[in-house]
């Protein structure tokens, strides 16, 4: 993948725990991601400038 395809890529939000369910129970809220979304979250951190 190219740097310019890299920053292109969109910043991957984790799933979360919907509203009405955080409001019965105390399970963790966000359940972070799947195996396909890290490696787009990585793949696009990669390209990062360091600062």
């Amino acid at each position: 993948m190219k740097p310019k395809e890299r920053l292109a890529i969109p910043r991957q939000q984790p799933k979360e725990l919907s509203v009405a369910d955080r409001i019965t129970n105390f399970n963790e809220v966000t359940f972070g991601f799947d195996a396909e979304t890290a490696v787009k979250e990585a793949n696009r951190c990669l390209q990062r400038r360091r600062r």
